[in-house]
């Protein structure tokens, strides 16, 4: 019985922290330099927490997962689609993403 309960408290701690590190919103623009980080801005809201900006999230092509995400990225924005943006923590000055997931 306390082992279900224990269980149960993580699983909605866990689902707490993470739903307020997302946003739902569409892709506005895409920066790309000659370095592995691309800013991804989104028309929506990025909860603040101390970042120097709070328009874009970061992606750092270099490491697993980063081509997709970028990817994701510029299919939501020819198509003008919906998407929700995971974050969590800091790539330099803005939030690092962490997932990019289109809405159908």
């Amino acid at each position: 019985m306390l082992k279900k309960i224990i269980v149960s408290l993580l699983i909605t701690f866990s689902f707490n922290a993470f739903a307020f590190n997302e946003t739902h919103s569409k892709i506005a623009m895409i920066e790309t330099r000659d370095i592995d980080v691309n800013d991804i801005y989104v028309s929506g809201t990025i909860h603040s927490q101390g970042w120097q900006v709070n328009d874009r999230v970061l992606i750092d092509v270099s490491k697993p997962g980063g081509k997709a995400m970028l990817s994701a990225a510029l299919s939501a924005l020819m198509a003008n689609k919906q998407v929700t943006v995971r974050y969590e923590g800091c790539l330099g000055y803005a939030p690092k993403a962490l997932a990019i997931i289109v809405k159908p």
